[in-house]
């Protein structure tokens, strides 16, 4: 899809802002697994009450664009945030498990933030940023508190 709008809007460069290279850590299928071998009322949960609203299974019934709406809604960007704050409680004692990996995710979109501010070369300058629904709370979070951004949200073109 963002290669077509660029296409369309005659954009000539594009960049990859989500790239950090190889950084290890525990995966979330791990942290996952240890919740629930070791945490199973918190691993219960997050599989009951968390995932469910943010995993939903794929339907014909609405267009690309019904999806998009949806993704971009407030409620939706902040139930992604807060499944992530519960896979930071996921550990025991100072074996913080769910943090190694929520740790991970916030330098990631600390990443994205730094790529983006890196492609800024005029206060005027203005990005398109097409990116997954996960990242919306963090990427923007980063962005307006850095004070050098205005955030747009794509939710006022979608609709």
């Amino acid at each position: 899809m963002g290669f077509r709008l660029d296409a369309m809007m005659e954009i000539e460069r594009i960049y990859p802002v989500d790239w950090m290279g190889d950084v290890g850590q525990r995966n979330i299928e791990e942290v996952l697994e240890w919740a629930k071998t070791n945490q199973y009322e918190l691993y219960s949960s997050i599989m009951e009450e968390y995932f469910p609203k943010i995993v939903e299974p794929p339907t014909t019934r609405h267009t690309i664009g019904d999806m998009l709406i949806h993704l971009n809604q407030e409620k939706r960007i902040q139930q992604d945030h807060a499944l992530y704050m519960q896979i930071a409680r996921i550990g025991t004692g100072t074996d913080y498990i769910g943090v190694d990996w929520v740790r991970w995710w916030y330098q990631r979109n600390l990443t994205i933030f730094s790529n983006l501010s890196g492609l800024v070369l005029d206060s005027n300058d203005r990005i398109r940023l097409l990116i997954g629904a996960a990242h919306i709370y963090l990427v923007r979070q980063f962005l307006l508190e850095s004070g050098v951004f205005e955030v747009e949200s794509t939710l006022h073109y979608l609709q």
